[in-house]
């Protein structure tokens, strides 16, 4: 009885890693030797869509960050990760990075002038990335 159930595992294991496998695997490209015709109907018209996919010139920035340099007040408080500060100002939340940063703590009020950051990735997972140029205390 335990032979057939170590077999019958072994037999389960294995199909689980082909089918594991086979569901990895990338679509293959058919040989061109039938002469499909769907390849040049599907190029023809991506060719015809991608006009209408192009930028114009006219394009709205809206959702695009801000990166021009602007003046935020608030109060400094601690992010949920260490090392992380945040400040929210006119109800967003911003996460202050940058060398102007280092002698902020919580609590703290300031204004902080630096521009919104897209270039950044953050460990913090809050608030809004704004690299801190110039800081001043408020009172």
């Amino acid at each position: 009885m335990r032979n057939k159930m170590r077999q019958l595992a072994k037999v389960t294991t294995g199909l689980l890693l082909i089918a594991a496998l086979a569901s990895c695997g990338g679509k293959g490209q058919p040989d061109d030797a039938g002469g499909s015709s769907s390849s040049s109907e599907s190029s023809s018209s991506a060719s015809s869509s991608d006009d209408k996919d192009k930028p114009d010139s006219t394009e709205s920035t809206e959702g695009k960050p801000d990166t021009k340099a602007k003046t935020l007040t608030g109060t400094i408080s601690d992010g949920v990760e260490p090392g992380c500060l945040m400040l929210k100002s006119d109800g967003v939340k911003y996460q202050l990075v940058g060398d102007a940063t280092k002698k902020l703590k919580s609590g703290m009020k300031v204004e902080v002038t630096g521009k919104v950051s897209d270039n950044n990735m953050s460990t913090c997972m809050e608030g809004t990335v704004f690299e801190v140029d110039t800081v001043e205390k408020v009172s």
